[in-house]
């Protein structure tokens, strides 16, 4: 079992996890958690607006913005499919790459 609390300490504590989380601002990461909740709810056109912000708003692209735009986007329009649980068929995504 995954003792959440020595991971979570982990991300807290250790000096180069922070360092590498250093240009997260809280901004970005409000919009970023907000569209992902939105995302895993299904609410993909709120999902969107808030990660279209995310995807740049740090310099540069940012990966995990990107990849969940692409995701709604092709083939679903941004419109969660019916019977969406929040999840996604992962095995099934890297047959498919």
């Amino acid at each position: 079992m995954v003792d959440r609390e020595f991971f979570s300490s982990y991300f807290d504590e250790d000096p180069h996890i922070l360092q590498m989380r250093q240009i997260y601002t809280v901004e970005f990461m409000q919009f970023f958690n907000m569209g992902y909740e939105n995302y895993s709810q299904g609410e993909w056109s709120v999902a969107r607006k808030m990660l279209e912000q995310t995807r740049s708003k740090l310099g540069h692209m940012d990966g995990p913005s990107v990849a969940l735009l692409k995701f709604m986007e092709d083939p679903y329009e941004y419109q969660a499919p019916k019977g969406w649980d929040g999840t996604r068929d992962l095995p099934r995504l890297l047959k498919a790459s």
